[in-house]
Formats: structure tokens, sequence, C-alpha cells
């Protein structure tokens, strides 16, 4: 595609999205009851705002309406997640502005950059979880905390934190199935049954499950990659605001270990290889299983105080076989592609590939201990929240590289190749031992009906053990802010918080690696439209880390010593709104402008902006039931993600053109039970690429962006 005719198509992507909203908007109105044919009642979720309007979120640790709450706040609510066509963390985190993807290196773990930095510490139910990539059928929300977080979760990256909501027991019956086909041999199916299991209605049970097999257009990959969970649940309300909650899950996932493509000047138009071109091949596995058990108590002992007591134990494993394409990354030798400069093509067209294995098995525990006040002193209502929690993680991690006789032409690829073994490069085994000991207390100060003010401490011992290294550190981080309301619509908030997160591996002389420190400030107004269902967002910001280590680039084999990477900085506005838009519309969108520095750095990036990460973004997911059109059972969805050039690499020697990618979907009720539903991902088939790996100044794998994608389903409420 010429850049003239991109150009174009995003432009046409925006008017569509300007030409949907705006009818619909002049025909907001204050809030009002949905009316019954509305198609969310088919969504199984008990009882939750409708359309994208939260009435309170947990992120800081209090309940607080989402104007009252002094951070930068995003809350997907079940029916986003449904608008949005959800498979995939990644595919509903881009739309939030500020927040685009980092690239994955072929694994399952999403990868989301939060202002820039790394997100991929995931929560769930406000415990740490990584390492896992859920379906959307148990996710009642997702809530993404922006900023140094790591006060009010645990250990995160400064740019922010997602936590996932998953589904409840609710006493009231109510059940759905869902299936879905599309191109590519893509299908879907799914079941929600929730309802109460005693005649009195205080024991109740839930069952989620959900199928899903990709879209296998890439070139290699094996014709079934299926990816499922099943997840029963109980909740028994033993007392008033008190309840003892149990929720197991089992995970499968079997997939391709999907490294992308490649950039090769010279060697294509543009130097990235077409988005079919892949060098691995059918007989490549990713096989990674998951059970997770997780019981939850709330208690209430009086009006002043409560507790809650949390505990999850996770089993995992993960298997992988791959053709690997490491030696064809720019590292120049006689085998590979690339000239000196790490990004030209030598002229090489058939390169060895190499068969590798890897596996790890392990568990996870995590144990959180809250109790809670609520009292008032003078004219003030003060809450506060002392909390511990013990994180562990315990693995074996096994490799070995097998040296082999296949090649690969690069123009002429064979992706259905067995390994042909004629050495083994031995294995190798790693204990990885990972422990954290928290300690925190949180304050909430409502001084007024317009004046509230945060405060937290946290402290955080940690150790680390992995691949023959070993890391230790002690670090508390804080955090400050307030919010005022200026009239009935307007609130004002700002914050400061100052957090560490633990570093593993040591320097080559035996010495320990500091903690990254990571400071943030953030501003900025709140303001309540269509009579408090929607929110819009105005906030400037500023984080810088510092004490960064970076992989000793001299390491070989398994080594895993450090050296000190510098420090960086990420400074920007968000404009965003979301909620629902009288009884037909619901919209979520905005735009960030983010300005990133590497602030100091050894090997002379000083000055570059970060890799992935654009210096606009725009999106929109607008709703629009049409009723008012004579259509009551017709709502369809429009969405639109823009992201702007990135850089490929912290060398800033190579960028990533900007896209647009268009979505489109529409559900029509055919009776009170059943609908019907189609969707268009990608509707304009753009060819994009949503990040590369951080080589220096070198290029390295990049990924690639799913095709135009059709699917037809159905939705049946029992």
């Amino acid at each position: 595609m010429s850049v003239s005719r991109r150009h174009v198509r995003q432009r046409l992507a925006l008017a569509i999205a300007a030409m949907l909203v705006a009818p619909a908007w002049a025909q907001s109105a204050p809030a009002g009851a949905v009316a019954a044919t509305e198609l969310d009642q088919v969504v199984v979720t008990g009882a939750r705002p409708a359309g994208y309007a939260v009435p309170a979120t947990r992120a800081l640790g209090f309940d607080l309406a989402p104007r009252e709450n002094p951070a930068t706040v995003n809350v997907l609510t079940d029916d986003f997640l449904r608008d949005a066509n959800a498979t995939r963390l990644d595919d509903v985190l881009s739309y939030i502005p500020g927040v685009t993807l980092n690239e994955n290196g072929g694994w399952t773990d999403d990868t989301p950059l939060i202002r820039g930095f790394s997100g991929t510490t995931v929560y769930l139910n406000g415990m740490r979880f990584g390492g896992w990539q859920p379906l959307p059928d148990n996710i009642e929300r997702i809530e993404v905390t922006k900023g140094p977080a790591g006060l009010e979760t645990g250990v995160a990256e400064p740019g922010g934190v997602v936590n996932i909501i998953t589904k409840t027991p609710q006493r009231d019956f109510a059940a759905v199935v869902h299936g879905a086909v599309g191109d590519f041999g893509y299908r879907k199916a799914g079941g929600d049954i929730t309802g109460a299991l005693n005649a009195s209605g205080t024991l109740q049970g839930r069952l989620v499950a959900g199928y899903e097999e990709g879209a296998e257009w890439r070139r290699g990959r094996p014709d079934r990659t299926p990816r499922w969970s099943i997840t029963p649940s109980l909740r028994w309300e033993y007392a008033p605001d008190s309840q003892v909650r149990v929720e197991v899950e089992r995970y499968h996932r079997d997939d391709a270990q999907d490294r992308g493509i490649i950039y090769l000047d010279g060697a294509w138009p543009g130097g990235f290889a077409p988005r079919e071109w892949s060098f691995h091949q059918s007989n490549g596995r990713n096989e990674h299983d998951t059970t997770r058990a997780e019981v939850a108590i709330d208690h209430r002992f009086n009006a002043t105080w409560s507790a809650a007591l949390r505990y999850r134990h996770v089993d995992y494993r993960y298997r992988v076989n791959e053709f690997r394409n490491a030696e064809s990354e720019p590292s120049p030798g006689d085998d590979d592609l690339y000239n000196d400069d790490g990004l030209s093509w030598n002229g090489n067209t058939v390169i060895p590939i190499y068969w590798a294995i890897w596996a790890e098995d392990g568990d996870q525990q995590v144990s959180q201990a809250e109790l809670r006040g609520e009292f008032e002193a003078g004219s003030t209502r003060h809450e506060v929240l002392a909390g511990v929690e013990q994180y562990r993680k315990q693995g074996q991690f096994d490799s070995s590289g097998l040296a082999n006789d296949n090649t690969i032409d690069i123009f002429e690829l064979d992706n259905d190749q067995q390994p042909v073994f004629v050495g083994d490069d031995g294995p190798y085994s790693a204990v990885l031992d990972e422990r954290i000991d928290s300690v925190s207390l949180r304050w909430l100060g409502r001084w007024s009906p317009r004046v509230r003010t945060v405060a937290g401490v946290r402290r955080d011992d940690a150790r680390f053990e992995a691949f023959g290294s070993e890391s230790a550190s002690d670090t508390v981080s804080w955090r400050v802010a307030a919010s005022f309301d200026l009239d009935a619509r307007n609130t004002l908030f700002a914050g400061y918080s100052n957090a560490f997160v633990p570093q593993t591996g040591v320097s080559r002389s035996g010495a320990q690696v500091d903690p990254t420190r990571a400071r943030s400030i953030e501003g900025g107004v709140k303001t309540a439209l269509a009579g408090g269902r929607a929110l819009w967002t105005n906030t400037v910001f500023r984080i810088r880390k510092d004490d960064i280590a970076a992989s000793d680039p001299t390491n070989e084999d398994f080594e895993s010593f450090v050296v000190p990477f510098g420090s960086a900085q990420v400074q920007g506005i968000e404009s965003e709104l979301s909620g629902q838009f009288g009884d037909n519309l619901r919209l979520s969108g905005g735009v960030a402008l983010l300005d990133s520095e590497i602030l100091d750095n050894p090997d002379g990036y000083t000055g570059n902006r970060f890799a992935n990460t654009a210096r606009v973004q725009a999106s929109a997911l607008a709703s629009y039931r049409w009723a008012a059109h004579g259509l009551p059972g017709l709502r369809t969805t429009l969405g639109v993600v823009h992201v702007g050039q990135r850089e490929g690499n912290s060398g800033n020697n190579l960028s990533l053109p900007a896209y647009t990618v268009l979505n489109l979907g529409a559900e029509y009720a055919l009776s009170g039970r059943l609908s019907v539903n189609a969707f268009v991902s990608n509707a304009f088939d753009e060819t994009y690429y949503p990040a590369m790996q951080d080589s220096g100044a070198r290029a390295d794998q990049v990924m690639i962006g799913n095709r135009r994608l059709v699917q037809a389903g159905f939705r049946y409420r029992f």
C-alpha cells in the first residue's frame, strides 16, 4: 500500500467514526433506564452498570467514584469487551489512550506498553499473576491504573497496572451460550450459567467455559491451535456484608511459537518481509497449561471494621518446540542475512535454522490479609487499610538447543520441515525462585463532600534466584494524591508517587543490581457528562525511571549478567471520554500525546526516543442501538485505533510506520432470547506492525498485525 492510500484510509476511518457518533450524540439525554429490548440483557454478568459507565472502583484501595479518584483509571466493562469482540487483552487495551503494544517474542502472554513502559505484570482480582493469556469469557471488567501503581497492587512497572476482575456467582438465575465462525478457520464457543443453589439464595454457583481456535493465515502455523478454559465458582453469603468465594480455573493453550517477521533492507520493498512470511514450521508448538484455585473471604465485624483474606495457588506448565530464526538475527557472520549495520541485506538467501526445546514447570502462591476501618473524626470521614502479602513463585526451567542440518531459503519458504539432527548443544536447567513479602498502609480522608486525599506507603522485601544468579532488595514505595470538586460537574485531581521495582541478575563482579526507581507526577480535571453516566478526563503527567539494568551484551549461552542501562523519562497529555449517553449510545475514546526520552545510556542512545512508543495515539469505540429509528433490536459498533509512527529500537535508526485499524460490528435480536451478530476486524485489511523487538541499533523480529477477519455468530439466553 502506498503512503498516500494509507493516509486516505486512516482519514476515512476517523471520518466514519465521527459520522456514527455525531447523530447519536445529538440524541444523548440524561440518565434513564435502559429499554427492556436492550441486547446487553443477554449477557450473564449479574448486577452491573449498563454500557461503559462505572459507578465506583477500588483501583486505589477504596470505593471511589471515577470522578473522585485522584488518579487516571480506565475501566473496560463487560459491555466494552463484548462490543470490541475481545479475544485477548491486546485487542482491547489498545483502545485506551496512552496504551500501545510491545513485542512479545512469540510467547503467549499479552504485552501492553502503558505510557511507554511495560505493563506485562498483570494482576487478577488484585493479586499478581503472569504468563497467562485469558479468554474474555470469565472477565467481568479490566481496570488499568496508570502511573507507578505498585503501592496499590504490588511490584509493577511505572507505566501502569492491569487488573482483571473475574465474574462472580449471582442470586438470580441466568444462562447464555454463544458461538461464532470466521475466516481462516477461526471459531469460538462458550457458555455461562449462574444462580442460587439453596432456597434462601445465600449460596450461589457459576460455571463459565470458553473455547477458541485462532485464524491461521500465517505460513507454517499449525491448522489447529485450540485455547480453552473452564471456571466453576461458588459464593456463600454467610452473614450481611460477609461472604466466602471459591473459584477454580483450568486453562489450556496449544499454539505456535510465532516470532513474527523480519526487517531486511534491500530484500523486500520497504524492508519488511511479507506478512504471511514466516520461518516457523507447522510442527512447532507452544503448549501451556494452568490450574488456578482461589479463595476469598470478606468479613464485616461491625460498622467500623472489616477484613479480607485472599489466597491463590497456581500450577503451570509449558512446553515449546520450535524452529528459531536466531541464526538469521543480525549478529553478522557467515550464515546470517545482515551486513555489519544490522539492517541491510548481505545477499544471502539460504541460511540454517535452529531447533530448540523449552520447558518450565512450577507453581505460584499468593496470600493477602487486609484490615479496613471506617470512622469519623470531627467533620472528616477516614478510611484506613492495612495489609500484608506474600508472593511465591518456584519453577524448574529446562532447555536444549539441537544442532541440525535444516536450512531455509527466505524467498522460497518450506514451512513443513522436520528437524534433521546432527548434534546436541546439551541441556540446560535452572531453578527459578521468586519471593516478595509486602506490608502496606493506606488512608483516605474525606474532609468534606468536595475534598478527598489519599496517601499510602508500601514496603517490599524481594528475593530472586534465576539462571544461576541471585538478587535481593528491600524498598519502600509511597503515594500522595487529592481531588477537589470545583462544582457539581468538574473535579481537579493531582498526585505524586515514588515506586521501586526489583531487578534480577548481578554484574560480572558479583555486585547486586539495584531496584529501578520510578517517580510520577500527574494532574488534571475530570468532568461529568450525560447526567453523571459519562466522564471526560484530561491529564498531564511525567514519569521518570532510574537505575535501569539491561542484559550484558557479552553474555554467552544462558548467562544472566546485567549492566547499567541508565534512565528514561516520558511525559504527555491524555484526553479521554467514556460512558453512556442516553439510552442508545455508549462511547469510549480519546487521544494521547507522548514525548519519551532516554536520559542516560552507556550505549550512546542518550536523547533518543523509546522503542515502540508512538508520539500520537488516538482511539474510539462507539456502540449505538437504533431504537429511535424503529430498529430496537439492532446495535452496531465501530472501533478505530490509530497509532502514530514509532521508533523500532533504542538506536532510533529504524521506524515502524503509523497505522489505523477499523473494526465494525452488528448484533440483532431476533427474539428476547436469541440474537445474531457479525464482526469485521481490520476492515481495510491494513498491513501493520504493532511492535518490534528492541535490539539497540539493529533490526530484529517484528510483530505483524492480523489480516482482515470476518466473523458471524449467535448468542442464546435461557
